[in-house]
């Protein structure tokens, strides 16, 4: 259960539950982060760092609005579905270039 308190949830949740997620767009603008930052917020998620909270408010049981974390969210759906790939400039060498389906099981 979602509440007023932090959860930390993983990439596979974000990816087997998309369909629960929504933007509200009275307070979301629209996507505006380039492949470059994108490629940076996926590295950043591969090599562990820690990166900014994701808001969440909670509709119902199954439908979860986006306050703040669009770009983020939208990222990283974008690389779970092979939208683009990790960057050379950020990624190390053996992972730069591979888009999600093509990383090692242990990246996944």
């Amino acid at each position: 259960m979602l509440g007023s308190y932090p959860i930390q949830q993983t990439i596979s949740h974000f990816k087997i539950h998309r369909d629960w997620y929504i933007v509200n767009e009275t307070y979301q603008r629209e996507e505006v982060w380039s492949e470059k930052e994108k490629q940076y917020l996926i590295d950043s998620i591969v090599r562990k760092f820690p990166i900014p909270q994701i808001f969440i408010r909670k509709k119902s049981d199954t439908e979860l609005e986006i306050v703040d974390g669009q770009q983020r969210l939208t990222s990283i759906w974008e690389f779970l579905n092979n939208h683009f790939p990790l960057s050379s400039e950020y990624s190390e060498s053996s992972l730069a270039g591979k888009k999600y389906d093509d990383l090692p099981p242990k990246y996944k």
